[in-house]
């Protein structure tokens, strides 16, 4: 789910962790978007769950706009940082 907060964007997995619903469908407030089908609501900025029924977050995205472009990635975590400083010749980190 991609969503413009004025200059800036916001990207989240648009299916709700809960059962699946629609979050595309949902209302936005606030920064956050809530779920039509039971309710969960989740910060826009992070995926993470404001309230539930939802006890899981939804994926995050970097957005990065420049011009008429939007450019949307995966966000590095703690996982993702230790492998994309992996060297080949290093056993991957515990």
């Amino acid at each position: 789910m991609l969503y413009r907060l004025g200059f800036d964007g916001r990207a989240i997995g648009a299916t709700c962790s809960h059962l699946g619903g629609p979050l595309d469908q949902g209302d936005v407030e606030d920064d956050c978007v809530t779920c039509p089908w039971h309710g969960s609501t989740f910060r826009l900025a992070d995926g993470s769950v404001v309230h539930g029924p939802a006890t899981a977050p939804v994926p995050a995205y970097e957005v990065r706009v420049i011009g008429r472009t939007v450019r949307v990635r995966p966000r590095a975590g703690p996982a993702r940082e230790r492998l994309t400083h992996h060297h080949a010749d290093e056993p991957l980190p515990a």
